[in-house]
């Protein structure tokens, strides 16, 4: 059995890209699936808000 504990929250839904603006930190955990993240351009979106100089994104 595999464990795994994620003790920081989720955005999803509508409005989850603006709230991404407001997070305070350094670093950040960016989780997708399939493909469709990718396809339609969130990825895309969420790196830009990330790529900030106090930001590590890689």
């Amino acid at each position: 059995m595999n464990r795994f504990t994620l003790p920081r929250d989720l955005y999803h839904g509508e409005n989850a890209l603006d709230a991404l603006k407001t997070l305070e930190g350094k670093k950040a955990s960016v989780v997708v699936g399939g493909g469709s993240m990718k396809r339609f351009g969130f990825l895309d979106k969420i790196v830009k808000i990330f790529r900030k100089p106090e930001w590590k994104c890689s």
